[in-house]
């Protein structure tokens, strides 16, 4: 954005410095002026001509730094911004373990024993101790890789979420 702005300063300057366009458009006594939102030299030309009412219309993702200057709500968790950094709309996923991350008081632990051991091999009582022990911090959300979808075990114990699979290197890289 940064090559474009110098060109687009530069060509806004042109047009409202235009003395024989302006008087021309000045002369037509607008009521209202409908323009695409495309560049902010729009309400540059609208202020120049003094014209009061106006519509602004986007054919495309609007510009978040325009949307904030219309005081219109940012959504990017479902409507990308336009030349936005960030990534496209979560996945279900990220919407999940984000919703885990943000919701959680006091942090989220990740409880992995890697791939070659798996937590559903466990005796009972050693699966029974993590989650008393667990159930002793309830403001703290553990995430669990645990190989057996509908394990009742797990029952009562509000803040231990399971996933046969868990996306390792986003939670980590969330902490």
């Amino acid at each position: 954005m940064e090559l474009l702005r110098r060109p687009l300063g530069d060509m806004c300057k042109n047009q409202i410095n235009d003395e024989k366009l302006m008087d021309k458009l000045k002369a037509e006594k607008w009521d209202l002026a409908i323009g695409e939102n495309f560049d902010v030299c729009y309400y540059g030309v609208l202020h120049r001509l003094g014209i009061k009412n106006y519509i602004t219309i986007s054919t495309s993702t609007l510009y978040e730094n325009y949307a904030m200057t219309m005081g219109i709500p940012s959504t990017p968790s479902f409507v990308p911004a336009m030349f936005s950094t960030a990534k496209p709309p979560f996945t279900y996923y990220e919407k999940k373990y984000d919703e885990i991350f943000n919701n959680s008081k006091k942090g989220v632990i990740l409880v992995s024993f890697g791939s070659n051991l798996q937590s559903v091999a466990m005796p009972e009582e050693m699966k029974k101790a993590f989650l008393e022990t667990f159930k002793k911090f309830p403001e703290v959300t553990f995430l669990w890789k645990y190989e057996k979808e509908d394990d009742n075990i797990f029952a009562g114990y509000d803040n231990v979420v399971t996933g046969k699979w868990l996306p390792q290197n986003d939670i980590l890289g969330n902490a």
